[in-house]
């Protein structure tokens, strides 16, 4: 991830039904000028029916999280010009349409959309390699290596 100084960026990923209710977990993190400084990993309220739904109820949980945060940043001087948020869902936040197996989350979307869209966004979605996805470190047991790449850059070792 890209920050300059005094920047808020996001990682965010759900892992679809792994617990033993089938409950999704969510993590994200939200770092500022390349330092975590907020994140959250737990298990969902609902119970989403698609990996794509756990994906976007953690995104949109993350969205929120990094709008506040990026206008108490503003309150307090900071100009944020180039907010970021990962998303695995991409194409539902894009695109104009939804399928009719995801009308369901239709409003985290048009939420999310918001956010996304004007002149000024407040949040910014890309699609970010498996490999270097620091949430996963909140929603899944990985292997030693990944985990401690994650937690060198999460921790800034």
């Amino acid at each position: 991830m890209e920050t300059g100084p005094n920047q808020l960026s996001a990682s965010t990923d759900a892992d679809h039904a792994g617990a033993d209710d089938r409950r999704s977990v969510s993590g994200w993190a939200i770092m500022l000028a390349g330092a975590m400084i907020a994140w959250s990993s737990k298990r969902q309220p609902v119970t989403s029916i698609s990996s794509t739904e756990s994906e976007f109820y953690s995104v949109s949980q993350c969205a929120l999280d990094c709008v506040y945060l990026r206008r108490i940043m503003q309150l307090l001087g900071y100009e944020q010009t180039s907010p970021t948020l990962t998303a695995p869902c991409i194409f539902l936040v894009k695109c104009s349409g939804m399928y009719a197996r995801a009308e369901h989350i239709n409003t985290r979307v048009h939420r999310v959309r918001e956010f996304a869209a004007g002149d000024k966004p407040e949040v910014k979605l890309y699609k970010i390699a498996g490999e270097y996805q620091l949430a996963d470190i909140f929603t899944k047991g990985l292997p030693q290596v990944a985990f401690q790449r994650h937690r060198r850059t999460l921790m800034c070792e």
